[in-house]
């Protein structure tokens, strides 16, 4: 059965041989949960939220020695696991003889467990000797299991929007927050005009950009085109998200320059060349003897979709054959954006070779040419005007505009490169018209083999779409060599459509090194989840393991353990790969570790499983204390139960040595004999009282551990409340009750 509570209690044999004595009580339990899926990892219960507290009791015979006692003196000390004794350490600190805990020192501690120890002296003024006597108790850590390496980001606003005045409505930051699993947050970064990755700049918002949260304003300068594209980056390069943030303006979209492509052709024409001459490259091209003019356009593309084609002009003529010839080495173009309708010189500040985009300050685009030939020497052609800025249009309808919740996603695969188990990755989309959120629908592009859609709904004016695709495992994404790929995602808005694109890349395990012993890396998961809700049901865990980059699927044996009142007791039967757990076996929380052995080694991994039911609290009491004297007498001792702050399955009637006076029909009472040592269950049954037939509602299971900490295996009790004497104490027992159903 599931064992609902467990509550323990210590009782004391005092002698009149003044003899000291003394145990340790604790205000939190002596296992920590450790959770290494969150940054920072967080401990439950955490002893820097609130303080462990040790408390020494101590009696000299049957008297307490209060803690401020004259003559008595108490020490602290700490043991990391099986080594030495130590001094304690910072956020261990001792007040009026109690030791306070006030860090999460297991996290901290090499072997995940640490001893206090306390030693205790006391000058007896009767008989002048000093006494000394120690007492410790000892905490280990317990961690769940380590999820995969994940990063994930999220805003709280994917959009600033500007009127038509071009004034900001709405909201005037974006909060960004990362999630990680498994890596750490190395910082944020944005994307440059030419592609390039920055930091992103510290400013008041943003002191320290190197936590998880990131604040994002309009007027930050990550903007360009009206978009700032921000990445997080990890210690794990594979592992990082990207999340863009855009500026959105009402009103009639003006015609401005969007890019601007140079053609280049090698002719022996000296005339007559048009854009439709067969031969037109990117790349300017070798004349020759024969094709000795090159000729050269620009196709400049506008933000209204449209384009226009500057006339063909020859730019260099191929040269006689000669000494020394001169030819061109290689051609840049300058851009300039700039108010300046006229005067602009190459020796005017700000040319670039990369377009710049015009504003409606700046809407003059001009551009010249540098030609750098093969003898070392160059020229520049006259600047001119390419283009202009479009005036603001009347208001209109509003730019259409898709924002996506996940622009980019890691998936996590083995060294083989293939997905290392299913995956469903969500993508968010809002579509906007102007500043307006309107209806929008997405068209799924070409899937990488593995990748199928899950689901796929569609915006409406209130509420996001969300578009789910599902990464089988062990699919290739193409091939076991394809590290990364996009998925073209076609949005309709307003019966018009916008292109986005969805951003995939591999996180591999590590490849199998050269020329030495594979390594073997094994580990317990629980697929479904880790998770009981009241108990019920059933959860599968699995293990998985690798010789090297191979999958260990033979010559190996498994054997399967449950961390029972502190120490690995080993499951019988259970000796397979995966193990089936009931709801019932785990109370709040419950460990287990599978040891696999495999050429000769044996390899660990534990697991931790959680119950999240009403929880149950008990208490143990004793009728005349915790404490008996001299070896002599008995005492009657029980525990009360309760959930949500309410008593469950409470005593039937009182505890007493006499019955009742003036009973009723159906009565009971619990009759303690001191004479045979033990408590009877009565029931008034109208005339006279008899042993009843009637049990407790819950189950209740005695165990002691002697003064040493070991199991008296010939004390076994059960009912409610048990009848225990001086004899079954030597000097100092701990007392266990656990209660099931």
């Amino acid at each position: 059965m599931a064992v609902l509570t467990s509550s323990q209690q210590t009782f004391v044999d005092i002698t009149d041989q003044r003899k000291l004595s003394a145990y340790l009580t604790s205000n939190l339990p002596k296992t920590q949960v450790e959770n290494p899926n969150v940054l920072p990892h967080t401990c439950e219960p955490s002893w820097a939220k609130t303080a462990l507290k040790l408390t020494p009791v101590i009696f000299l015979d049957q008297t307490p020695v209060s803690l401020g006692a004259s003559g008595l003196t108490i020490t602290w000390k700490r043991k990391d696991g099986a080594g030495s004794e130590s001094a304690l350490t910072a956020g261990e600190s001792v007040s009026g003889g109690i030791l306070t805990v006030s860090q999460d020192k297991l996290v901290s501690a090499s072997s995940g467990m640490i001893t206090y120890i306390c030693y205790i002296s006391y000058l007896d003024t009767e008989t002048q000797n000093t006494v000394n006597i120690t007492a410790d108790l000892t905490f280990t850590l317990v961690k769940n299991a380590e999820n995969a390496r994940l990063a994930d980001v999220t805003a709280d606003v994917y959009a600033f929007k500007y009127n038509t005045s071009g004034s900001l409505v709405g909201a005037t930051q974006a909060t960004l927050n990362a999630q990680v699993q498994g890596v750490e947050i190395l910082g944020w970064q944005y994307k440059k005009s030419d592609g390039t990755w920055a930091d992103y700049p510290t400013t008041s918002d943003n002191a320290d950009i190197t936590s998880a949260t990131l604040i994002v304003k309009p007027t930050h300068a990550v903007f360009f085109n009206d978009v700032a594209t921000i990445k997080l980056l990890t210690d794990d390069d594979a592992v990082f998200d990207v999340i863009t943030i855009t500026r959105m303006r009402d009103g009639a979209a003006g015609n401005g320059i969007k890019t601007i492509t140079e053609y280049y052709l090698a002719s022996a024409q000296s005339s007559g060349v048009t854009t439709s001459t067969a031969g037109w490259t990117t790349t300017p091209q070798t004349t020759t003897t024969t094709n000795k003019y090159l000729w050269n356009y620009r196709k400049i593309a506008y933000t209204n979709g449209s384009s226009t084609d500057t006339t063909p002009a020859i730019i260099s003529t191929h040269g006689a054959t000669g000494a020394a010839g001169n030819g061109i080495s290689s051609i840049t173009q300058y851009y300039l954006a700039t108010s300046a309708a006229s005067g602009v010189t190459t020796a005017t500040e700000g040319w670039s070779t990369t377009p710049a985009a015009t504003t409606t300050t700046n809407k003059y685009l001009w551009n010249y040419t540098k030609f750098t030939y093969t003898n070392g020497t160059s020229t520049n052609t006259t600047p001119a005007i390419i283009g202009t800025h479009g005036a603001t249009g009347a208001t209109g309808s509003g730019g259409l505009s898709v924002i996506l919740g996940n622009e980019a996603q890691s998936i996590a695969c083995t060294n083989g490169g293939l997905v290392q188990a299913a995956v469903d990755v969500e993508i968010p989309f809002v579509g906007y018209v102007g500043i307006t959120q309107t209806a929008c629908t997405c068209a799924v592009g070409t899937l990488p083999s593995g990748v199928t859609t899950k689901s796929n709904t569609a915006a409406t004016a209130s509420a996001a779409g969300k578009l789910v695709l599902t990464f089988a495992a062990n699919a290739t994404l193409g091939s076991a060599s394809t590290m990364n790929g996009s998925i073209p995602l076609t949005f309709t808005i307003s019966g018009k459509t916008v292109t986005k694109t969805f951003s995939w890349s591999k996180s591999n395990k590590g490849n199998t090194g050269a020329a030495g012993v594979n390594a073997v890396v094994f580990s317990v998961y629980a697929p479904n989840g880790s998770v009981f809700q009241n108990q019920e049901g059933t959860l599968l865990l699995d293990t998985a393991a690798y010789d090297g980059s191979t999958v260990i699927s033979s010559g190996a044996t498994y054997q399967w353990a449950k961390y029972t009142s502190g120490t690995w007791q080993n499951i019988s039967g259970a000796t397979g790969k995966s193990l089936t757990i009931n709801g019932s076996d785990v109370v709040n929380v419950q460990s287990y570790r599978c040891t696999m052995t495999y050429k000769s080694k044996t390899y660990q991994d534990v697991i931790t499983i959680e119950d999240k039911s009403d929880t149950y609290v008990s208490e143990m009491l004793a009728i005349g204390g915790f404490s008996f004297k001299n070896n002599l007498g008995g005492k009657a001792v029980y525990v009360i139960v309760r959930t949500n702050n309410k008593e469950v399955d409470p005593l039937l009637g009182p505890i007493s040595t006499t019955a009742p006076g003036s009973p009723k029909t159906g009565d009971y009472y619990y009759k303690v004999d001191h004479s045979a040592k033990t408590v009877t269950l009565m029931k008034y049954s109208g005339s006279a009282w008899a042993e009843a037939a009637e049990k407790q509602s819950l189950t209740y299971s005695w165990y002691m551990q002697d003064k040493d900490g070991n199991a008296v295996d010939d004390f076994e009790r059960t009912g409610k409340v048990i009848y225990l004497h001086a004899d079954d104490v030597d000097s100092l027992c701990t007392l266990q009750c656990d209660v099931t159903k």
